[in-house]
């Protein structure tokens, strides 16, 4: 429920596994959430850095576009 505080946890989970392809994906979405779109492209490249599987590589990709394509549209 509190976007705030999942983002303390998860920021401090990545100092302790800043490998982990999965937390980065999770901050990304919790920045989505808050409304800060470059930090949520920043998380999830950086997700799209560490994840191995192409499956889970072109889903970031997807959010990455899909904050490009939500901001293009807004400043139209």
């Amino acid at each position: 429920g509190s976007l705030d505080k999942a983002k303390t946890i998860l920021e401090k989970a990545i100092s302790l596994a800043p490998g982990d392809p999965l937390i980065h994906d999770h901050l990304g979405d919790v920045h989505r959430g808050l409304g800060n779109n470059s930090k949520a492209i920043e998380s999830y490249t950086n997700a799209l850095k560490f994840f191995q599987d192409e499956k889970k590589k072109q889903l970031m990709r997807q959010k990455i576009e899909s904050i490009h394509e939500k901001t293009e549209n807004n400043s139209s």
